[in-house]
């Protein structure tokens, strides 16, 4: 739990900061002979040491890079004779507390390695504690002070983190689900929202364009559905992978963990591909069956090429977002979203209307702004999601296809796929039946994208009940699935 961390760093932080004072001081000291050493040390603790034995501790520690307790042990008998014979009664107090301080430290780095929950969220940490403590033995040893304390200094850095981890950790497992729900529910609607407002903005700066805009307007009524159908298969492959992510977790299996964010890539590479080729290949049969209108069908064919060709930023800032998500991370899910929509904003009238040294580009422009803005959302997601999620590893390897991965995957996000889906099927046989009547065709696509910005704030906190869901049930906590059935209805219920 969460005080077994902040203890030990607390105790940390004090060792360091006497041993900073340690060390400048004996760097100012010269080295004693071992017979001051030996006849000091049996004195002041009723000892029988050798200057033979002594003589072993020294040279022990060289001999010993892999016993991290041992160099514990001898490097805090040695300290303390050093400091002792030729220090003040006030450095002997630092060094005997030094010399506790070490033991206790043995104590919890033995812990910490074996304890599994460590090894579960802080097993990167763990390898960085033991590289540091060791290289700081060494330095020690041959009294390289200044990198002694920059290896102490290395220590404190990973012991915060280690602390800042194991909160994140516990926040899935302990904090209360309807205050949970409410903490990772209020991101994620707003990212939800602000996906929907993607096609608002662009409707209603390119609705003022000087020439065309009402042939600007019916184009990105015929190409919503392909953008939507895109959103829906990237979001659903990427609440599968919530789902599964974060069950796996709940159950502790790091190993599995990894496979699954990394098969997750692997469909969003996937995905893209057959976006590519359908931008390629596809885009003109789909926009002249809704429309007649040579200018119409121009305008819709430049737009949704464009969004398709460039359509991994959409996928895989639906997929990085889903990743943190799982991990209790949705703010910072959310920060790249609001990063992306401010992105798309700006460059949306500067495009467009061609505003200071770029040129006029019309519809073109508005697909430009949109896929900049989406690119720069999933690169920074992909940049959090690297650095933050480290409950399990990264890699290309863990991207090799897993048929049993994947089916799990869309054993959860297929129906989610379908629900968004049939929406965008909806809209393109309504586009259909109106194909004659491009005002019409308009005016209905101008509803739905405002209905669908309502109805996205109801799909943001089915995603936050998604994951605290199958962490609980990861954990087999009966309860916390049932107070997530309850409160998840209770919230959805008064949000619509």
């Amino acid at each position: 739990n969460e005080s077994s961390i902040s203890k030990p760093a607390k105790r940390f932080i004090m060792y360091f900061e006497e041993a900073k004072t340690i060390y400048m001081k004996m760097h100012e000291c010269d080295r004693v002979t071992q017979k001051t050493m030996v006849a000091w040390y049996n004195e002041k603790f009723h000892s029988s040491l050798t200057e033979a034995s002594l003589s072993k501790y020294l040279k022990g520690i060289n001999e010993i890079p892999i016993e991290i307790y041992v160099n514990m042990k001898e490097l805090a008998r040695i300290e303390d004779v050093f400091c002792g014979v030729s220090a003040s009664r006030e450095e002997y107090d630092i060094a005997a507390s030094l010399k506790e301080s070490l033991e206790f430290i043995e104590d919890e780095v033995e812990y910490i390695c074996q304890n599994d929950e460590f090894k579960l969220v802080c097993g990167e940490q763990i390898q960085q504690v033991i590289k540091a403590f060791m290289a700081y033995c060494q330095y020690s040893v041959n009294r390289d002070y200044a990198l002694a304390i920059s290896k102490l200094q290395e220590l404190q850095n990973v012991i915060y983190n280690m602390e800042n981890k194991m909160a994140e950790s516990n926040k899935m497992k302990d904090m209360p689900v309807n205050k949970l729900m409410v903490q990772m529910g209020i991101p994620m609607i707003l990212s939800m929202a602000l996906q929907a407002v993607y096609n608002i903005v662009d409707s209603a700066f390119v609705g003022n364009m000087r020439v065309g805009s009402e042939a600007a307007l019916n184009a990105l009524t015929l190409v919503f559905p392909v953008q939507m159908l895109m959103v829906a298969v990237g979001i659903g492959t990427g609440v599968g992978t919530n789902a599964l992510l974060a069950r796996t977790l709940g159950q502790g299996n790091s190993k599995k963990a990894a496979k699954v964010a990394g098969n997750s890539l692997f469909l969003g590479v996937f995905i893209y591909v057959v976006c590519l080729l359908f931008g390629i290949f596809g885009v003109k049969a789909y926009i002249s069956s809704q429309t007649v209108d040579t200018e119409v069908l121009e305008m819709g064919v430049s737009y949704l090429r464009i969004c398709c060709i460039i359509s991994f930023g959409i996928i895989f800032f639906s997929l990085f977002e889903k990743l943190l998500q799982a991990t209790g991370r949705s703010l910072y899910s959310t920060i790249g979203q609001v990063v992306g929509a401010v992105v798309n904003i700006i460059l949306d009238p500067i495009m467009i209307y061609g505003i200071g040294p770029c040129p006029e580009m019309g519809v073109k422009g508005a697909a430009y702004a949109t896929v900049v803005g989406q690119v720069a959302s999933a690169v920074l997601l992909f940049i959090f999601h690297i650095k933050l999620n480290k409950e399990f590893e990264h890699g290309a390897k863990y991207m090799k296809p897993d048929a049993g991965v994947i089916k799990e995957i869309y054993a959860i996000g297929l129906p989610a796929i379908i629900a968004q889906a049939l929406m965008s099927i909806m809209v393109y046989v309504m586009n259909l039946i109106l194909k004659f009547n491009p005002a019409a065709q308009t005016a209905y696509g101008l509803f739905y994208k405002v209905q669908q910005f309502v109805l996205f704030l109801a799909f943001g906190l089915r995603d936050a009940i998604t994951p605290i869901l199958a962490f609980a049930y990861g954990m087999r906590s009966k309860k916390r699935i049932q107070d997530g059935i309850r409160y998840g209805l209770s919230y959805t219920i008064a949000l619509m």
